[in-house]
Formats: C-alpha cells, sequence, structure tokens
C-alpha cells in the first residue's frame, strides 16, 4: 500500500514499455479471479469420490492464496484513489472503521455460515465475485 501511494519507493524499476500496476490493475485482478474460477470449475468436474483429501485441500489454499493476492493488488488501488477525496481523512476512518468491524468480525461468521449450510463451492464463487466488485470499483 506504501508503494501504491507512492510514499515508498519501489525497490526495483520496470521497464518503461511495461504497463504499471496503477494502468493494468483491475485487469490484472480479473484475470487472477478468471484464472480462479477456471481451475475451479476444473477440479469440481474432474472431483471424482476416491479423490485425495490432501489434494482437494491443496487445491483450496491455491485458490484462496490466489484471491487474496488478487485483493492485495485491488486494495491499494482503491486506497489511493481514496486518498483523492475531498474529505479523506473521515472517508479513511470510516473505511477502517468498516473493515475492522464488519470485515474482521462478521466475515469470518459469514463465510462459516456459508460453507455449513451451503458448501464450499458456492463460498468460492461468493468470494470471487466479491473480489472482482473491489477490483472493479477501485
Amino acid at each position: 500500500q506504501a508503494v501504491a501511494s507512492g510514499v515508498c519507493p519501489m525497490p526495483f524499476s520496470c521497464p518503461a514499455w511495461l504497463p504499471s500496476l496503477e494502468e493494468r490493475g483491475k485487469e490484472v485482478v480479473v484475470v487472477m479471479v478468471a484464472t480462479v474460477m477456471a481451475v475451479f470449475i476444473c477440479t469440481s468436474l474432474t472431483r471424482g469420490a476416491n479423490e485425495s483429501p490432501v489434494v482437494l485441500t491443496c487445491v483450496a489454499v491455491v485458490e484462496l492464496a490466489a484471491l487474496l493476492i488478487a485483493l492485495a493488488i485491488a486494495t491499494p488501488l482503491s486506497a489511493s484513489r481514496l486518498n483523492e477525496l475531498k474529505d479523506a481523512e473521515q472517508s479513511t476512518v470510516k473505511l477502517e472503521w468498516l473493515k475492522a468491524y464488519v470485515g474482521r468480525i462478521f466475515g469470518p461468521i459469514f463465510s462459516l455460515v456459508v460453507q455449513n449450510w451451503l458448501g464450499y463451492d458456492p463460498l468460492l464463487v461468493i468470494l470471487c465475485l466479491a473480489t472482482v466488485l473491489v477490483a472493479v470499483t477501485a
């Protein structure tokens, strides 16, 4: 986040012909989520009764890690846009309170409820859609 806002310099410089993350951030996130969905569809269609729980767990961890990376790319883009508002300080305080209470308290509760009632597959679809929503609105 500090690199995206310009507080910390980049540890390395990219070639001039390579587009910056600010220019292509949304596209990178959407491509990552599309890749997660493709892996999800392939693994759910080919999942058999004799599939090892270790393999299923590894695939789930890779899918969730890819979504976390996509969110890590999309979040600084929206945070730098937030700093451009007239009431940036008030909006930042509201955002931090929402992240603290809604995201960190009710997020795991929501995930557990969806996974227990509907299963892992609908939960992953909801997480993918939420990630795309964050990327598109960034």
